[in-house]
């Protein structure tokens, strides 16, 4: 099974699962409050990120969906995220012009 993530201007993410010949809507995840507007998943596939208009951002567990860590400090919308290639850093970029480098603690990756 292939997992595909819709991220669709809102406050909500959708992740379905793609089978052999149909999508099957798997999970809807809440989290932000206002529309997010970046997504970046850790090389290995355990995690995804997301911002958001409401200036945080989130840290998933990308296999079950859970959130672990809901990040504060930007002071504009996110529009981009991106994982170190050893996923112990998060990187995230506001409008503001301001990239903000989050060392992940062990319980992102336990």
């Amino acid at each position: 099974m292939r997992l595909l993530i819709a991220l669709i201007l809102s406050v909500h993410f959708f992740a379905f699962a793609a089978l052999a010949k149909s999508i099957e809507k798997v999970k809807v995840l809440m989290g932000h409050e206002e529309d997010q507007t970046a997504i970046a998943f850790s090389g290995d596939g355990s995690f995804m990120a997301t911002g958001s208009a409401d200036k945080t951002v989130i840290i998933w567990d990308a296999k079950t969906f859970r959130q672990l860590k809901h990040l504060t400090g930007h002071s504009e919308t996110v529009w981009a995220a991106a994982f170190s290639p050893d996923a112990k850093t998060l990187y995230t970029g506001d409008s503001d012009k301001r990239v903000i480098a989050w060392m992940l603690r062990a319980e992102c990756r336990n």
